[in-house]
């Protein structure tokens, strides 16, 4: 802010002076940042939904809960800033609301819709109600169980597909299926051990959701360097370069990727 106040701000020879001005004044215009706090309220549910389902844990029963939940507190903001009640119409309400409207008939599938009416939530927990009550069920009881375990994303298989490539390259290229999958499934559950308690909790929460990074990684550990492999492709091919130099690692029992 103390930048835009200068007065050598509208005088710089390199830069639009037509534009700097409008930037000055877009920044210090309290209207401007007042709009700017409206968009990020009405639009925080909706990017909270986004974090709830773009996990691989087993959420695909409550979708329906947390679509309910995300449209609600969307028009509520929306109605609150323009000061109308709930039975009055809101044009900016009535766009909004289509175009979350078209997203959701365009990612729904009948599965949810399944998989919510399976989920015996006001008795107790979905998962241990069908494993001691479905036993009459058997087919419905395996069908329930296979839905309320599954991810409603598919970002956990596609963090897969994406250590993929750095496992089969050209100077790797006889490796075969399934020691490729042999290797994916080490280098996923070898980055799941690696997670500290700062990744379920606090700012670092699930960091790599948002597709944060880290700023450096000095003083970081090899399962560290693993966590971060997966969402950073430059760091994939110095772990599996680097891994091989660990005093820690047997390497006995390694299998030399280039064979």
């Amino acid at each position: 802010m103390m930048m835009v106040i200068s007065e050598q701000w509208c005088c710089q020879r390199d830069d639009d002076i037509t534009k700097a001005r409008n930037v000055k004044e877009k920044l210090l215009d309290d209207s401007w940042w007042d709009s700017i706090d409206y968009i990020l309220d009405f639009t925080k549910p909706i990017y909270e939904m986004l974090r709830a389902t773009d996990t691989d844990k087993p959420c695909l029963h409550l979708i329906y809960d947390i679509w309910d939940n995300m449209i609600s507190k969307v028009k509520k903001m929306i109605y609150k800033h323009e000061k109308k009640a709930d039975y009055e119409e809101s044009s900016f309400w009535g766009v909004v609301h289509k175009v979350l409207e078209d997203r959701w008939s365009k990612s729904n599938t009948p599965l949810h819709c399944l998989a919510h009416s399976l989920n015996p939530r006001w008795e107790m927990d979905p998962i241990k109600w069908w494993l001691g009550h479905g036993s009459t069920s058997p087919h419905l009881q395996s069908t329930s169980l296979k839905l309320l375990v599954h991810s409603s994303s598919s970002s956990c298989c596609e963090r897969n597909w994406s250590t993929y490539p750095f496992i089969q390259s050209t100077r790797r290229n006889q490796i075969t299926p399934q020691h490729a999958q042999d290797l994916i499934f080490v280098q996923n559950n070898f980055r799941l051990l690696s997670r500290t308690p700062q990744y379920i909790q606090g700012d670092t929460k699930m960091w790599d959701m948002a597709e944060d990074t880290f700023q450096t990684i000095e003083d970081v550990g090899i399962l560290e360097i693993a966590n971060l492999s997966l969402d950073e492709p430059e760091l994939e091919s110095v772990l599996f370069d680097e891994i091989t130099k660990d005093p820690r690692v047997d390497h006995d029992n390694l299998t030399h990727l280039d064979d």
